[in-house]
């Protein structure tokens, strides 16, 4: 895929078929989470960020997705219980490189509606269309 006009590192990103692209889409569109971050909302500057993530207590999807982009980071928190809650490990992989969630998100855009939604700052961020 077209690396975008501007972006500060080439993108590490897997160029996934259909296939791959539409699994890995339908499971954000799911369980997943692609958000618009401004890290200075309350002033002139209009800095967007676009960042992935998906949380599951089981590995597999988690390892799945890592396997088919080759990017992002995987991490897991292993809370304490609660007298309401019982304790389980919750693993999640996101990416926040710039590169990598725009290639990411042109990619999945076809088939996941929150990838879609996040192409507009994309364009913004790079000077291009969608």
């Amino acid at each position: 895929m077209a690396r975008p006009i501007g972006t500060h590192r080439p993108s590490s990103v897997r160029s996934m078929s259909p296939v791959e692209a539409s699994w890995v889409g339908a499971f954000i569109e799911a369980d997943g989470n692609i958000s618009i971050y401004d890290p200075h909302p309350h002033t002139d500057c209009s800095c967007q960020y676009v960042m992935l993530k998906v949380t599951q207590k089981d590995i597999e999807p988690i390892a799945t997705i890592l396997r088919l982009t080759k990017v992002g980071r995987v991490s897991y928190t292993n809370p304490s219980p609660t007298p309401t809650c019982d304790a389980y490990r919750i693993w999640r992989w996101e990416v926040n490189a710039q590169g990598d969630a725009s290639d990411l998100v042109q990619q999945l855009a076809p088939y996941c509606a929150k990838a879609q939604k996040a192409l507009p700052v994309i364009a913004w961020r790079y000077g291009g269309s969608y």
